[in-house]
């Protein structure tokens, strides 16, 4: 289904923007849902007015930041500190991307060693013991550095100072000298796994407003986007920030939480624009009337503060 139709077609807006100004009067009172919207969440800034009558749209929600980690993650925002929410149409792309981060790693005089310490570690980590599994390979790399003998001995240290000159010679050897004997070190290099990297989303709107009431719309959800992504003093000193609010983004695709469309984390907005002459040249309202702009595009790119997991994705993010 199209939302075009109904980004073009007339508003009502739901809250008061301006105090004393009230904006609920909505364009056609004859419509079907008027009076549903009449008593809709009066936090809630929509644009445009009627866009839940044809249930397909994106919902903003604002949240003051509170920190909770569980199980390695963030969690942040929950009902008893929402601060407002935004109702803006589904973007018309709807996507996302997930990527892992991967590097190249020189094991170098260990290298060798890599298969036995893997060994001793297996059966700690078959059981969830990691702890015990990086005791035993590093144990393993201990062996190897002493050939099995005893530190504190005579023997022991001369085994120890042995190979560890023959590991520093495997080093140094081939990067002084190799290329005069036809050899090179074999680095023992490995692709290893890093971590998971943050996933971002962006949105663009063209906001054209036809009246006063979604002048006022516009300029509240404006505002509101930049209030919520700036830290501010939470004392006089200055010393420290708080942090910015959070936001809970959420695609109303025909129904809440779409199975079949991905879901954002929690999510900090990280840049904002704004071209109050959206369609690249001025237009104003009447200034006696009302000197707001009919046509302001806004940008905003949010970034998630979880990185994905295997868990996520089977929670539908």
């Amino acid at each position: 289904m199209s939302i075009l139709p109904t980004v073009l077609a007339g508003a009502s807006i739901l809250r008061k923007v301006d105090p004393g100004v009230s904006v609920t009067a909505g364009t056609d009172r004859s419509a079907p849902l008027w009076e549903l919207e009449q008593n809709a969440n009066p936090d809630t800034l929509t644009y445009p007015g009627e866009i839940r009558r044809d249930d397909f749209y994106t919902i903003f929600r604002v949240y003051e930041r509170t920190a909770n980690f569980e199980k390695g993650r963030l969690n942040v925002g929950n009902n008893n500190n929402k601060l407002g929410e935004i109702l803006l149409p589904l973007p018309p792309n709807l996507g996302t991307a997930y990527s892992v981060d991967y590097g190249q790693e020189s094991l170098g005089a260990f290298g060798s060693t890599i298969s036995g310490a893997t060994e001793a570690a297996k059966p700690f980590i078959e059981k969830g013991d990691y702890g015990d599994a990086a005791v035993a390979a590093a144990g393993k790399i201990g062996d190897a550095l002493l050939d099995g003998k005893e530190l504190f001995s005579a023997e022991g240290f001369k085994a120890l100072l042995k190979n560890a000159g023959l590991l520093a010679a495997r080093e140094i050897i081939p990067n002084s000298v190799g290329v005069g004997l036809n050899i090179a070190k074999n680095p023992y290099q490995a692709v290893v796994f890093n971590s998971p990297k943050f996933r971002t989303h962006s949105f663009s709107y063209n906001l054209f407003a036809r009246n006063r009431d979604e002048s006022l719309t516009i300029q509240g959800i404006i505002n509101l986007l930049k209030e919520s992504m700036m830290p501010e003093f939470p004392t006089n000193t200055g010393l420290y920030f708080k942090y910015p609010k959070v936001f809970e983004i959420e695609y109303h695709a025909g129904n809440a939480n779409n199975p079949f469309v991905h879901r954002i984390s929690t999510s900090a907005l990280t840049d904002f624009s704004i071209d109050y002459h959206g369609e690249g040249t001025p237009a104003y309202f009447d200034a006696e009337l009302s000197p707001a702009p009919t046509s302001i595009k806004i940008n905003m790119t949010f970034q998630e503060l979880n990185f994905m997991t295997a868990e996520m994705v089977r929670m539908g993010y």
